[in-house]
């Protein structure tokens, strides 16, 4: 009897040390659940010109040959998702309760365009298919399809960036995600694809805890023919996710980019470092 009893204890303890080493990794939107969201951006830009007369051109013409760029922005979202559809979506509304960017040049502001959507809500839904999200109006308009092509790009920017694979993974093991990131160039702003890699680091009560390696290896076009631009880096990080309730609730990511572009013949390089966070409060309701 004893013998059985010390067994049992045995195999107790062996199944929850197992238990606590392994996570059944699952991002999904649950219904009647509130999510407020917060995104926060940094960067920093620096570039110089590489052509001796082309900076001296600019310095008799008072212009600088060097210039470093500052963005900042942050943003909060809260959203609620209801009960689960006959289509089996989760119905969600979302509204904006802060919206704030601005950016500088070499000290001087920029004249960034400044749209107030603080206290917009949108109406829309979540696919247990696709795993994504679908704005379908802004609330008291769901007509006007420039301000939803609008709202879909912003909230897809945060809240579709967790496309990760439904799989079990052990500490130590990993799995890889391709993440588009905007970024300043020029007087607008460009889209380049990063490569992330989640290693599960650790496993403690309801938390999985990540160590993130980010990546950037690419040669691009410039807007109008202007050229090309290579850019490589590294960036590092860590998100933690909550198991119960399925939902990376902490991702924060620095960035250090290299990149080298030769427009109309001058050749222009520079560095971009970028720090951004996002954290989710995730509450039933």
């Amino acid at each position: 009897m004893k013998k059985a009893l010390v067994l049992g204890i045995i195999c107790l303890a062996a199944q929850t040390v197992f238990a606590q080493q392994t996570l059944k990794l699952s991002v999904k939107y649950l219904p009647m659940q509130n999510y407020a969201t917060t995104y926060k951006m940094d960067m920093d830009m620096k570039m110089s010109i590489g052509d001796e007369a082309t900076a001296q051109a600019l310095k008799a013409a008072g212009q600088p040959s060097n210039m470093v760029m500052k963005m900042n922005m942050a943003m909060a979202v809260d959203m609620a998702t209801q009960a689960i559809n006959a289509k089996k979506e989760v119905p969600f509304t979302a509204t904006y309760t802060d919206f704030a960017m601005n950016g500088s040049m070499n000290g001087q502001a920029l004249p960034l365009p400044q749209t107030s959507i603080k206290g917009i809500g949108f109406l829309g839904h979540y696919s247990n298919d696709t795993k994504k999200l679908a704005v379908d109006g802004i609330k008291g308009d769901t007509t006007n399809a420039a301000a939803k092509a609008s709202a879909q790009e912003q909230l897809s920017q945060i809240f579709n960036q967790y496309s990760f694979p439904e799989a079990t993974l052990k500490v130590g093991e990993s799995f890889e995600q391709n993440m588009p990131i905007s970024l300043p160039v020029g007087a607008g702003s460009t889209e380049v694809m990063t490569k992330i890699k989640y290693t599960l680091k650790e496993i403690k009560a309801n938390e999985a805890i990540f160590d993130l390696n980010q990546v950037l290896d690419m040669t691009m076009d410039l807007p109008q023919n202007a050229g090309k631009m290579t850019m490589n880096g590294t960036g590092k990080g860590s998100m933690i996710y909550n198991i119960a309730a399925a939902f990376p609730v902490r991702f924060a990511i620095d960035m250090d980019f290299g990149f080298k572009m030769n427009t109309a013949g001058t050749p222009i390089s520079g560095n971009m470092k970028g720090v951004s966070l996002t954290e989710v409060k995730v509450t039933k309701k």
